[in-house]
C-alpha cells in the first residue's frame, strides 16, 4: 500500500472515532441535563407540597386563632313560636347555622321551635327577662315596651317594606336614636328586621276582592285594627287555633304569611286563597341586652354580620319559594287569586293610617306622643303620603 493511501485511511479512521466521541458526549450531556431537570422537578414538587402543608397549617392556625380571638365560647338559647317548617323559623335556622359556622363553634345555639319553649306572644317577655337569649320577636307583641318599633312601617312589597324599616329603625339619625333607646330600656338589643312577605288571606267561601270579604268573621290575635277598618268582624283567635276555628265555622277567614298558611295547613279548611303583596314589619332579630353586653366586641360584630347576611339571604331565597308554595296550594285543590293594584294600594293606605291612629292613645298614656308622631310622620313622608290627607280619608 502506498504511503498516500495509508495516510488517507488513517485520516478517515480518526474522523470516525471523533464523531463517535462527540455523539457520546452529547448523549451524556442530555442525560445529565434530564437527570438535573428531574431532580429539580422532584425538589420543586416536594417544596410545593411542603409549602401547601405549611399554608394548610397556617390556615388551620388562623381559624383556630380567630375562634380564640372571639373570646370564651358561649351557648345561646334561641326560641321561636312558629313551627320549624315555617319560613320565619327557617330563617332562624339559617342564622344559627351561619353563626356556628363562621365562629368555628365559638357561638352555638340551643334551639326551640313550634312553641316548645313558649307561645309567640310570650317570646318578648322571655327574651327581655333573660329566660331566653334570642328570638325574632313578632311585631305588635310588645306594644307598651316597643311602641316606636310598632309604627306603621309597611310597603307595597317586601323591598319597600324593608327599605322603610331600615330607614326608620337604623338609618334616620333622629328616629333610630329613639328606637334604640327604647329597646335598651326594654331590656333588648334589636339587630335587624324581617318583613312579612306575601300575605295569604284564607276564606271558607269564594272571594275575589276585599269588598267580597267585608262582613266576614276574621280570626286574629294581633294587628286587628286595620282589618276592622276594612269591614271585617274581628274574632280573637291565636294562630295555633285558626285551623280549628275555621273548620268549626267560628271564623270565616284569617290571614298570615303565605308560608305560615302552608305550614299550618289552613288551606285544608279554607281553600279559597287571596294573595296580597303588601308587606310590613314582621319580626325583629332580638337579643337580651344583658346577654348581648356580656359578649365580646368580636362576637357582637360576628352576630351582626350574620343577621345582615341572613336578611339578604332571606330576600333572595324567598323569591325561589313562592312559585312552589302557590303550586302546592293549587295541587291541594285550592283556588288562588290575587288582589288588584288598586286593592293593594287601598289596603296599604288603610293599614298605615289605622295603625298610626290606633296607637295614639297608648303613646299619650306612655308620655311618648311627640316621639311617636315624629316617627310616624317620617314613615309617611318616606312612603310619599301626606298623613293628614290619609287621616281625612281613612281616619276613624
Amino acid at each position: 500500500m502506498s504511503v498516500k493511501k495509508l495516510l488517507a485511511l488513517l485520516l478517515c479512521l480518526a474522523m470516525v472515532l471523533s464523531l463517535c466521541a462527540c455523539g457520546s458526549t452529547d448523549a451524556d450531556t442530555e442525560e445529565s441535563s434530564a437527570d438535573s431537570e428531574t431532580s429539580s422537578a422532584v425538589a420543586d414538587s416536594a417544596n410545593d407540597a411542603d409549602a401547601a402543608d405549611v399554608a394548610d397549617a397556617a390556615a388551620a392556625d388562623e381559624e383556630s386563632a380567630s375562634a380564640e380571638d372571639l373570646g370564651d365560647p358561649v351557648v345561646l338559647t334561641a326560641i321561636n313560636g312558629f313551627t320549624e317548617s315555617d319560613f320565619a323559623a327557617e330563617c332562624i335556622v339559617h342564622f344559627c347555622d351561619l353563626v356556628e359556622e363562621k365562629s368555628n363553634g365559638n357561638i352555638t345555639f340551643n334551639r326551640y321551635f313550634g312553641g316548645s319553649f313558649c307561645t309567640v306572644v310570650e317570646e318578648f317577655g322571655y327574651v327581655s327577662s333573660g329566660a331566653a337569649d334570642f328570638c325574632t320577636i313578632l311585631q305588635d307583641t310588645a306594644l307598651e315596651q316597643l311602641l316606636y318599633w310598632n309604627t306603621a312601617v309597611s310597603g307595597c312589597d317586601m323591598q319597600e317594606a324593608m327599605d322603610v324599616c331600615n330607614y326608620i329603625f337604623f338609618e334616620n339619625p333622629e328616629t333610630a336614636a329613639l328606637c334604640e333607646a327604647q329597646a335598651e330600656a326594654a331590656g333588648v338589643k334589636i339587630l335587624g328586621v324581617q318583613t312579612s312577605g306575601l300575605i295569604a288571606n284564607v276564606c271558607t267561601t269564594p272571594v275575589s276582592s276585599y269588598a267580597d270579604m267585608a262582613g266576614m268573621s276574621y280570626g286574629t290575635d294581633f294587628a286587628s285594627a286595620a282589618y276592622a277598618a276594612m269591614g271585617f268582624n274581628i274574632v280573637s283567635t291565636t294562630i295555633s287555633d285558626v285551623y280549628e276555628a275555621l273548620s268549626r265555622g267560628m271564623i270565616d277567614c284569617s290571614s298570615s304569611s303565605l308560608s305560615a298558611v302552608l305550614a299550618y295547613k289552613w288551606y285544608e279548611v279554607a281553600p279559597y286563597i287571596m294573595v296580597c303583596s303588601t308587606s310590613s314589619t314582621a319580626n325583629f332579630f332580638t337579643f337580651n341586652s344583658d346577654r348581648w353586653n356580656s359578649l365580646t366586641t368580636a362576637q357582637q360584630e360576628l352576630l351582626q354580620e350574620c343577621v345582615d347576611e341572613t336578611i339578604a339571604w332571606e330576600m333572595e331565597y324567598y323569591d325561589t319559594l313562592v312559585d312552589g308554595w302557590i303550586q302546592t296550594l293549587t295541587d291541594e285543590g285550592c283556588t288562588v287569586g290575587y288582589f288588584t293594584e288598586e286593592d293593594e294600594l287601598e289596603k296599604l293606605k288603610i293599614q298605615i293610617t289605622v295603625t298610626y291612629q290606633s296607637y295614639l292613645d297608648l303613646a299619650e298614656s306612655l308620655g311618648q306622643l311627640d316621639e311617636y308622631n315624629m316617627i310616624s310622620e317620617a314613615t309617611f313622608e318616606y312612603l310619599g303620603f301626606d298623613i293628614q290627607e290619609l287621616l281625612d280619608e281613612y281616619g276613624t
